[in-house]
């Protein structure tokens, strides 16, 4: 009876968030389609496009992701540039989606009928946060077989590498903004208000990470702004990804974690 009430809770986890998950991976699709489009009809082997690169406005540059030591008319120059936007949009996917998966059932109001099954609350918390893990996954997964499939077979598989290591550092920013969604949920007292503070969260570390480059000074801030862990051009180009990275970013995912089923334990659930 348990397995079956913990199955059920997963599934239908899953089954909610379906045509979301689908609309979402189908914006993901469309943008690498067209920009791989653009960059095959205007951007590759074209020698003036760095020009013109390096003669935007420094803001919009930073804005865009765009730095002047990357050569555009290449597919790897392309793709470090390509590789930024999707990752945004799966970062805000997970964002959301934490605070969806723990605040859906008091705002639908049916947190006593879930809550009167016979499986703890802490595991209700966790195959509900399984269950957004899960749709984080496929979500990764689907980008990176766009990538792979439109770009990989570019400059006899060179780019396959970066691709999968983009991969990676997305499900580590996926994770990190999942579990801050689920605690902005866990925390919050109205629940309608949870995708709010996630979306407050998401956009503030997004402004900092740019106001950082702008100001070409990552100082102590930048552990503060997770969007600049992993960027593209860094580990394609230059240093590679930083150790500290990973380090904050496994930080950030376990407190996030242990306050989230901390502080959703003890509150009042709105039924």
């Amino acid at each position: 009876m348990k397995g079956e009430s913990r199955m059920n809770i997963y599934l239908k986890e899953l089954k909610s968030n379906r045509k979301a998950l689908i609309a979402w991976a189908v914006c993901i699709v469309a943008l690498i389609a067209m920009s791989v489009m653009k960059y095959r009809s205007m951007y590759e082997g074209n020698a003036e496009i760095g020009q013109i690169m390096s003669e935007l406005p420094r803001i919009f540059a930073v804005l865009v992701g765009i730095s002047n030591n990357v050569d555009f008319s290449t597919a790897k120059g392309f793709i470090s540039l390509l590789f930024t936007y999707p990752a945004y949009i799966l970062i805000f996917h997970a964002g959301f989606l934490g605070a969806h998966v723990l605040s859906r059932e008091e705002e639908e109001k049916t947190a006593e009928f879930l809550y009167a099954k016979p499986v703890s609350r802490n595991r209700v918390l966790l195959l509900k946060l399984t269950a957004a893990f899960t749709m984080c996954i496929v979500l990764n997964m689907v980008t990176a077989g766009t990538f792979l499939l439109l770009l990989g077979a570019d400059n006899g598989g060179e780019l396959v590498p970066f691709i999968l290591a983009n991969s990676g550092t997305n499900l580590l920013l996926q994770l990190i903004y999942l579990s801050v969604g689920a605690l902005s949920a866990s925390l919050c007292k109205q629940p309608a208000r949870a995708g709010t503070i996630s979306g407050l969260v998401m956009f503030g570390t997004l402004l900092l990470a740019k106001g950082l480059a702008m100001a070409d000074n990552y100082n102590v801030l930048w552990m503060l702004a997770p969007p600049a862990y992993f960027e593209p051009r860094y580990y394609m180009f230059e240093k590679g990804i930083p150790t500290l990275a990973f380090v904050l970013s496994v930080a950030i995912i376990l407190a996030a974690g242990i306050l989230v089923f901390t502080c959703y334990r003890k509150r009042d659930l709105k039924t």
